[in-house]
């Protein structure tokens, strides 16, 4: 690796007690050897975040600069031999540009959005988001008030179901 895409760590002597907190929300998988960030708190894209030195850090970023002793400069991506987000593991970690990064994942075929009821965040089925865009319409109820008691009915949070009758998310469902 270039030493242009390091930052030398500042601060060693605090440096092992943030490691030893780390460590404590790190849980090994045996099968895959991914180190699984535990912690609550997901930053965009499902990365687990880590602050020190007064500052935020994405998990697996923290990971190389508590572990292997390097911090990549800022316009470097971390990114993930293993593909799973959660994994804070530094030897499945490499350094790369953000154009590097964006190759490896049309190499490995993650290139494309997973959207509405294949995502696996869903909560609901693509019908019922179709059924709960039409509904306003069809009954003269607001959205808010179809949001309201669509979530009742289905177990599901009520900003859910705003998200998607206010076009923020499940836009796919809008064409």
């Amino acid at each position: 690796m270039e030493d242009s895409k390091f930052l030398s760590v500042c601060g060693k002597f605090t440096l092992d007690r943030y490691k030893e907190r780390f460590l404590k929300c790190v849980v090994i998988d045996p099968h895959s050897g991914c180190w699984i960030w535990t912690k609550k708190g997901r930053a965009h894209g499902g990365y687990g975040m880590f602050s020190m030195y007064r500052k935020k850090f994405r998990a697996h970023r923290a990971a190389l600069i508590l572990i292997k002793k390097i911090t990549p400069l800022p316009q470097y991506s971390v990114c993930h031999k293993c593909d799973n987000t959660r994994c804070v593991n530094p030897d499945h970690l490499f350094i790369g540009t953000h154009a590097e990064n964006m190759h490896d994942c049309l190499n490995k075929g993650r290139a494309f959005r997973v959207r509405g009821e294949k995502s696996g965040r869903a909560v609901i089925s693509d019908a019922q988001a179709l059924e709960l865009l039409r509904l306003p319409k069809e009954t003269g109820l607001t959205r808010n008030r179809v949001a309201k008691l669509k979530a009742q009915e289905w177990g599901v949070s009520e900003n859910t179901l705003k998200q998607i009758l206010y076009g923020t998310n499940w836009k796919h469902l809008r064409a």
